[in-house]
């Protein structure tokens, strides 16, 4: 943001330092080399014969995170095991090349895959009678079958198939099963309908810790002093979801509370949604009118950088949410207009999720249409650490002239991302609500 934009107010100076800090290495790792794929995006991968959303949206993750498209109607082994080895990191030659894969085939090479291999040989033949395998599936098949759905490769529904040729839907949520064993998909703490959610998001919240990284935590510092931006964001892909972007939203704030209940806004309103809880060190300035420097805290401290400049440090969040829709993506901004968003109209909260904001703040890094507005982010990156700055997109070239001022050297990635309304106009100077 430029110096122009300084802020005065300690209640907004607080909100700035809540940057929405993107995941750097991640978004722009997708973004930027799948380019129009983004485009088309999920509303075509929709428009197959693929009727199920949870295969629609595992055909999609497939497709965006391991370049796997195109299923062929009839799945040879060549195409199936080439997919697995995108999955799993590993290489097989075993099935025909050409001739159809049977999904007991399938279900062999994925418990290999998912490295269940040695579990499913420990298989006794009592163990393998108690699952009442259908009599077709014999022999060393049925040991791995039994793996596959005490592991959770397959449910119980696909036991009816096992002999028949696999189909497209079995292909893609039987690969994106083995994705998942192996920790190559999605990282996130669990759905907003599971019970344990809030303990698990308490936890998350609780283990967090400031991040530091000196080069990032010195281009910032510089970046602050030279009026380039009044604050930023320290991430670490570490925590990164890699969620389905299309379907996502990174809802930033700073109350533990206020996340636990927004995702029981959700489950209210009839929304499921995957959620991780990514932890952001939010650097910025501190000004003399707020009065004295408060005692340094775990997840809070003040930095003297000179008799001009304080930096805070405060340890804050991006919920990060996939949806099962785009629909109910769209449905989020009215849900917290009505009941996590301040006004002049009711400046005490009433009624509202507990330290609701006048001006909430949440991304998302794919085209919205009514109720956002187009920003910057300004990443530069070192190892898994990241540095995350905004702005609107009239001031990204000066930005950008002031970050590349303080060091030649860095690369700035500006990311196209699009932020709600009344973000926007916080961002702006337009209006405090």
């Amino acid at each position: 943001m430029s110096k122009r934009f300084r802020l005065r107010s300690k209640h907004v100076a607080f909100l700035l330092a809540a940057f929405v800090g993107i995941g750097s290495y991640h978004y722009i790792d997708v973004f930027a080399k799948q380019g129009q794929m983004v485009e088309t995006s999920l509303s075509q991968t929709q428009n197959t014969e693929i009727q199920n959303t949870e295969t629609q949206n595992n055909k999609r993750y497939l497709e965006l995170y391991f370049g796997i498209s195109e299923l062929p109607e009839v799945i040879s082994g060549t195409f199936f095991e080439d997919a697995m080895n995108k999955v799993s990191d590993k290489t097989f030659n075993e099935l025909s090349k050409e001739e159809a894969v049977s999904y007991i085939e399938a279900v062999k090479l994925a418990v290999k895959a998912a490295n269940f291999e040695e579990l499913a040989l420990g298989y006794t033949k009592e163990k393998i009678e108690a699952k009442g395998l259908p009599g077709d599936i014999k022999d060393e098949n049925a040991a791995y079958v039994a793996c596959a759905l005490d592991t959770g490769l397959i449910s119980e529904a696909a036991l009816s198939s096992m002999t028949q040729s696999i189909s497209q839907e079995d292909t893609i949520n039987l690969l994106m099963a083995v994705a998942d064993a192996n920790g190559n998909a999605r990282n996130f703490l669990g759905y907003t309908n599971e019970a344990d959610i809030y303990g698990k998001l308490m936890k998350a919240c609780e283990e967090a810790a400031l991040f530091e990284n000196e080069k990032l935590q010195t281009i910032g510092e510089q970046a602050v002093m030279n009026g380039v931006t009044t604050g930023y964001n320290l991430l670490n892909t570490h925590y990164s979801a890699n969620f389905i972007p299309e379907l996502t939203l990174r809802y930033g704030h700073s109350t533990t509370i206020h996340a636990a209940q927004l995702i029981g806004l959700l489950n209210s309103e009839g929304i499921v949604a995957k959620v991780q809880l990514e932890p952001k060190t939010s650097i910025f300035e501190y000004l003399p009118e707020w009065g004295d420097v408060p005692p340094a805290t775990p997840n809070y401290r003040v930095e003297v950088v000179n008799e001009d400049l304080m930096l805070a440090y405060s340890l804050e969040y991006d919920l990060v949410l996939e949806f099962e829709t785009i629909e109910d993506k769209v449905r989020f901004n009215d849900i917290v207009e009505t009941y996590a968003k301040k006004n002049d109209d009711n400046p005490d909260g009433e009624g509202l999720l507990l330290a609701s904001w006048w001006q909430p703040l949440y991304v998302s890094t794919v085209e919205m249409s009514e109720g956002y507005k187009e920003i910057y982010n300004n990443v530069i990156t070192d190892g898994n650490y990241s540095l995350n700055p905004f702005c609107l997109p009239e001031d990204k070239e000066e930005v950008l002239e002031g970050l590349q001022a303080i060091d030649p050297s860095i690369e700035v990635n500006q990311v196209k991302i699009w932020c709600n309304d009344a973000f926007y106009r916080y961002l702006s100077g337009e209006s405090h609500q």
